[in-house]
C-alpha cells in the first residue's frame, strides 16, 4: 500500500495551499482531485479579499488579476444605495488561473497532484488512516478533507442554501460595481 505523511482530498484554494504549506515543511503530500484538471470546473466566483490572499501568501499573477472592486450598489423594490468599497480591497480574479497558481506553488515545494482520482472512504488504522480512492488506497498519518461543499453531498442539506452562477458578458456592465437586488417578489427569499 502506498503511503505519504500527508493526503489531502480537494484540489482548489485550500487544499492547494494546506499542500504548500505542508510540503515546504518537509512532509510527503499528495493532493486528490476528482475532477480532469485544476480549476476545472470553476466552482465559485472570483471576488475575494486581497489582504486573505496576502495573510494566505499569495500574491496574485497579474494575468490572474481582473480588477478592483470601487463600490456596491444595493438595490430593493422600494430603495437603492451606494457604498463604497476601495477600501475593504476586494478584487476580481480569475479563479480557473488562481487555483492553477497555487497548484503549482505547491508542487514546486513538493507536493504531488493527482486530477481524476477521487476519494471514496476513510477509515482509521492504529496511527494511520486508510484513504480508498478510484485508483486505489494510501495509508497517511494526517488526512485533510478540503472538498468544500462537495464533501456534504450525501449528508443532510441542514444549512447549506442552494445558488447559480453565471457568466454575462455586456458592454454594459461596471465590473467594478458589486450589484445586489433584493427582490422578494421575483426571488422570494434570496437575492441577486
Amino acid at each position: 500500500m502506498e503511503y505519504c505523511d500527508v493526503l489531502i482530498a480537494g484540489g482548489s484554494v485550500g487544499g492547494l495551499t494546506t499542500a504548500r504549506e505542508c510540503s515546504s515543511n518537509g512532509p510527503s503530500t499528495i493532493v486528490i482531485e476528482e475532477d480532469h484538471e485544476i480549476g476545472t470546473p470553476e466552482h465559485c466566483g472570483g471576488m475575494v479579499s486581497l489582504g486573505g490572499l496576502q495573510k494566505l501568501g499569495l500574491i496574485v499573477d497579474s494575468n490572474n488579476f481582473q480588477n478592483a472592486v470601487s463600490k456596491a450598489r444595493i438595490s430593493s423594490k422600494s430603495t437603492s444605495f451606494e457604498i463604497p468599497a476601495e477600501k475593504q480591497s476586494v478584487i476580481v480574479v480569475d479563479r480557473r488561473g488562481l487555483d492553477k497558481q497555487i497548484a503549482k506553488q505547491a508542487q514546486d515545494a513538493g507536493a504531488e497532484i493527482r486530477t481524476r482520482c477521487s476519494f471514496k472512504t476513510l477509515s482509521k488504522n492504529q496511527s494511520t488512516y486508510i484513504v480508498k480512492t478510484s485508483d486505489g488506497e494510501i495509508e497517511c498519518k494526517y488526512f485533510v478533507d478540503a472538498k468544500g461543499l462537495g464533501s456534504l453531498k450525501d449528508a443532510s442539506n441542514n444549512g447549506i442554501l442552494a445558488s447559480a452562477q453565471f457568466e454575462i458578458y455586456a458592454n454594459w456592465i461596471d465590473g467594478k460595481t458589486v450589484e445586489i437586488l433584493f427582490d422578494s417578489d421575483r426571488y422570494p427569499g434570496f437575492f441577486v
